[in-house]
């Protein structure tokens, strides 16, 4: 009988012991003294087509670049590329998940033709970027493209940018 309170009694210590820390780890975490997204690999994915994102630069003066590569059996057309910015994140690409008519979205808007097996790089134009080098910015992807030759039939996709600002 003793031994099994003395079990018992360790575990309760031990299991509020954890619960402390754990509760000081996550008040860190949401004053913002920790931040755990700069432990998260860069990324740049658009689901659901094949369509990559083959490489992205973010820097603090705005320039945004992203090179997309088609993997489609046709040519495609670019029409928009556009980033919206995470709600954890509002104002980091100077626009919410639903931009204000006076407010430009971060994207590249044009005819950017991309033949099968190639890569292309976009210049997002407009894109305001709130925070230093060296912190990470995440944001939503929105790709419009059509197939050459049915202008007609436009395809949206969306994905998804996790990276370090340079």
């Amino acid at each position: 009988m003793r031994k099994a309170q003395l079990a018992v009694e360790t575990l309760l210590i031990y299991g509020v012991a954890i619960l402390i820390v754990m509760l000081a780890i996550g008040a860190l975490i949401g004053f913002g003294v920790l931040d755990l997204s700069s432990i998260l690999p860069d990324k740049c994915d658009i689901s659901g087509v094949a369509i990559k994102c083959s490489d992205y630069n973010v820097a603090s003066d705005g320039t945004v670049q992203i090179q997309l590569t088609n993997a489609l059996d046709s040519n495609i057309v670019i029409k928009t590329l556009r980033i919206y910015g995470e709600d954890d994140m509002e104002g980091m690409w100077n626009v919410s998940n639903d931009p204000p008519a006076s407010s430009p979205a971060c994207e590249y808007t044009g005819t950017g033709t991309v033949t099968t097996g190639s890569k292309q790089t976009y210049n997002l134009q407009n894109c305001i970027i709130g925070i230093k080098s060296g912190k990470k910015i995440k944001g939503t992807l929105l790709l419009q493209y059509h197939k050459v030759g049915s202008p007609d039939i436009v395809r949206t996709v969306y994905g998804s940018i996790n990276t370090k600002v340079a």
